[in-house]
């Protein structure tokens, strides 16, 4: 019983240790890739709902949200839409 045990960590080492190498081995072989580029702000949309829109104005809180970028609306009937907002 003990040989098995020694026996199965030895091919367990020497197995993780090949893998090891394998991986080692492919990652060194990429390029390095350096991005150098300015720092942005995060998206900041600031809207004045009083503000007219066109082609209308909002008919409620979910036509108001729809004219904002990064809103969508899914329809619930007739009427009524829930927004969505994305990302």
């Amino acid at each position: 019983m003990t040989r098995n045990l020694i026996w199965l960590a030895v091919t367990a080492a020497f197995s993780a240790q090949s893998q090891d190498a394998q991986h080692d081995a492919h990652t060194d072989s990429l390029e390095r890739i350096v991005v150098i580029a300015p720092m942005h702000s995060p998206l900041d949309i600031k809207t004045d709902p009083k503000a007219p829109r066109q082609p209308l104005p909002a008919q409620d809180g979910a036509d108001l949200l729809s004219s904002i970028a990064g809103f969508s609306l899914v329809k619930k009937g007739g009427a009524s839409s829930d927004p969505v907002f994305r990302g």
